[in-house]
């Protein structure tokens, strides 16, 4: 018999995930396994794993934990003959993607520090990378409530906002 496998490990942001995928003993042929997401891995004849790679969701300061979970759909040689007795791990892994602490600063501005009477002074609010990591950019819209009440919003996908 034939026993087809998956591993995970968990992962931070900036890192891939990697699922490894093994049969209980080598055998004689390449073993195409099949997983539920559509793609397949090969294991080579005379291996026992083979592995597959989830790429990163990037180190960025505003993506939050996410996970990743792969499962077996079937598994056969790859010249299309078909083993006398295969049982695929009913294992579901799941990969969990933890968040890396990323500092973001919030800076605020003024166009005219000595305004006179009559005069128009707009406040401009931006965020700052200190680790830069990078993905400011990717945030769906932040609000920033000054002091005295006014809020000032920063658009999905920019970086500042008056």
């Amino acid at each position: 018999e034939i026993i087809v496998g998956i591993t995970t490990e968990n992962v931070t942001e900036d890192k891939d995930s990697i699922f490894t995928i093994s049969i209980n003993k080598p055998v004689s042929k390449n073993v195409e396994v099949i997983l539920s997401n559509g793609d397949t891995v090969i294991i080579e004849a005379g291996e026992t794993s083979a592995e597959y790679k989830v790429n990163a969701q990037g180190d960025d300061v505003i993506k939050d934990p996410s996970s990743v979970t792969v499962t077996l759909a079937g598994a056969k040689a790859t010249d299309g003959t078909e083993f006398e007795k295969l049982t695929l791990s009913p294992q579901s892994p799941t990969s969990n993607i933890t968040d890396t602490d990323n500092t973001v600063e919030v800076n605020l501005s003024v166009d005219n520090i000595n305004p006179t009477e009559g005069d128009t002074v707009t406040f401009k609010v931006s965020l700052e990378d200190l680790d830069g990591v990078g993905g400011l950019d990717r945030h769906t819209g932040v609000k920033v409530t000054l002091s005295n009440g006014v809020v000032i919003e920063i658009p999905a996908g920019e970086i500042e906002g008056t």
